[in-house]
């Protein structure tokens, strides 16, 4: 998710600002959402990540934007 964000930010190792990328995909199979909305809340992520979370078994596919998974209230 960090090379993600900064492919999106356009952050580059010589200082340059090149952003050539709209849109990020993290594609989690297995785990939980609920660790990837506690990471990105306290992390500053571009928000135009889409998050996929594919449970082990594949009967449920989440699919959010980090901006969505920051707003999610603790359960």
């Amino acid at each position: 998710m960090c090379s993600l964000n900064l492919m999106l930010t356009g952050a580059s190792e010589d200082g340059k600002l090149t952003s050539n990328f709209q849109w990020g995909v993290f594609i989690q199979i297995g785990g939980s959402v609920d660790k990837i909305e506690d990471y990105v809340k306290h992390q500053h992520f571009n928000d135009n990540i889409l998050c996929i979370v594919v449970n082990d078994d594949v009967t449920q596919l989440t699919i959010g934007s980090v901006e969505e998974l920051k707003k999610v209230e603790n359960k």
